[in-house]
């Protein structure tokens, strides 16, 4: 693999029991790949099978897609636009649904820095419980960082 590519992969098996049901198992995957400029700049990609949002489903399996950007701005900022698909798969109850995200993180202190992050969800489903959604969220907060885990080091 050539300098700056980064891989992942992991497999197994999920299992959950809804509310007086049996135990379900499904597979579960993930994938993704990471590209890291010279110039600061990531670009990732993930695709994802898991049983994640169980609470919507009585079984199945969900597929995710996402894609993000990331780019440092000078040594102690680093934003990221980032979104994603996600769709239930494997049975008659139908979820879907797409959101975007996007983050800046500015360093303040060697491991402390502050962030913004903005994200809109929207999804679909046709089961009454989960009602068809469009969310906006915004978060702004301070974080720490162990040694050696911050993009921004």
């Amino acid at each position: 693999i050539r300098r700056g590519w980064f891989f992942g992969l992991s497999a197994g098996a999920a299992g959950f029991a809804p509310r007086g049901g049996s135990r379900n198992w499904t597979p579960t995957l993930e994938v993704h790949t990471t590209k890291s400029t010279s110039q600061g700049a990531s670009f990732a990609l993930a695709y994802t099978r898991d049983n994640a949002y169980t609470d919507f489903s009585r079984n199945g399996y969900y597929n995710r897609y996402e894609a993000s950007y990331s780019q440092r701005l000078g040594s102690r900022a680093l934003t990221t636009l980032g979104g994603g698909y996600f769709e239930r798969s494997g049975a008659a109850d139908r979820f879907t649904g797409y959101y975007t995200v996007a983050r800046i993180r500015y360093r303040l202190f060697a491991h402390f820095s502050c962030f913004a992050v903005y994200s809109y969800r929207n999804h679909d489903s046709n089961r009454p419980q989960v009602p068809t959604e469009r969310r906006n969220y915004l978060a702004l907060g301070f974080e720490w960082t162990p040694r050696g885990t911050n993009e921004l080091d």
